[in-house]
């Protein structure tokens, strides 16, 4: 390979951060896969702990997966006994998606994981370095 498409390749901010994303993403699929879950599942649960009530239109915009997809992963999430669907009183055809006792108790034990995968991963950095990459990153991010 020539190598200097190499040095743009791996000096490339685009790069580093799709191949950050992988590497993350391979580390969660496994922690989640230890507790019966699945990224979609993941992100679902840890959406709807944040606001609840949403419909399911809603929440699949809220994570960016279809709406095929998100019917699914409700379908696995209700079958679980994690989830419930409830009539959406603004709507005949929507129902609004909440927690159920067991999703909560669930859920209250994802953060940990969630910090123990970060803590993992960016373990050989100073704890300055993780703070000014995280900040670094929020400000590219939301700027």
């Amino acid at each position: 390979m020539n190598l200097k498409i190499r040095q743009v390749r791996e000096n490339s901010f685009g790069w580093l951060v799709k191949m950050l994303a992988q590497k993350i993403d391979i580390i969660m699929e496994s922690e989640l896969r230890s507790i019966g879950l699945t990224r979609g599942i993941f992100a679902t649960l840890m959406m709807l702990s944040e606001k609840e009530g949403v419909n399911q239109t809603e929440l699949g915009n809220a994570i960016g997966i279809p709406g095929y997809a998100t019917t699914r992963t409700l379908d696995t999430l209700e079958e679980m006994g994690l989830v419930k669907r409830c009539p959406d009183p603004n709507s005949r055809r929507a129902h609004q998606i909440y927690l159920t006792n067991e999703g909560k108790a669930l859920v209250k034990k994802l953060p940990p994981l969630v910090q123990r995968v970060n803590s993992d991963f960016l373990a050989a950095l100073e704890e300055e370095e993780k703070h000014q990459l995280i900040e670094t990153l929020k400000k590219v991010m939301f700027s």
